[in-house]
């Protein structure tokens, strides 16, 4: 927050902090723009947005009437993001949440486009559990990742991390 008060890009903090953590492989934000994720909610007799994490915290129990990601209508993908899916062999989809995380990336035009235009394979891991209910119908997205992405997918794998990198291995074999 610091880095980016300061005039740094979420590119260069993601950067910095996959550095700093000694991951190896390079991480790409999908965009540099704001992107909040909001469920909109009845509270007594209005209805109102409040932060995804909040909901989830504290109003779960709660219908979601509605899926609001604020930002992403303006959002750029980065020019990093969109040239690694250009130049990748394997992309992996999952295993987050399908309507909170790969929804809003494949929403940015650059990124489905690219990643439909690409030689690489794509390889789908669903998510070990499913988004909460409710959240996929009031995003307006099917309730699996199977049913919203299968289009995308080469292949579906699901197992152990072992079994997966075993499945991608022989996709881009293949």
């Amino acid at each position: 927050t610091e880095m980016m008060a300061t005039g740094y890009s979420l590119t260069d903090v993601t950067a910095a902090l996959r550095a700093r953590m000694g991951i190896g492989e390079t991480v790409h934000p999908m965009s540099n723009d704001r992107i909040e994720n909001n469920v909109v909610i009845t509270d007594g007799a209005d209805q109102r947005a409040v932060h995804v994490l909040e909901y989830l915290a504290k109003y779960a129990d709660r219908p979601a009437e509605g899926f609001v990601p604020i930002g992403l209508d303006k959002a750029l993908a980065t020019t990093e993001a969109v040239k690694a899916l250009a130049e990748a062999d394997l992309v992996i989809l999952g295993p987050s949440s399908p309507t909170l995380a790969l929804e809003p990336i494949l929403s940015l035009p650059a990124l489905y486009d690219t990643l439909t235009k690409s030689h690489a394979k794509v390889l789908g891991v669903p998510p070990s559990h499913p988004d909460h209910p409710g959240l996929a119908r009031a995003a307006g997205v099917a309730e699996s990742a199977r049913e919203q992405f299968d289009h995308l997918v080469d292949r579906w794998a699901s197992g152990t991390a072992a079994e997966v990198l075993a499945t991608g291995r022989e996709l881009i074999a293949q």
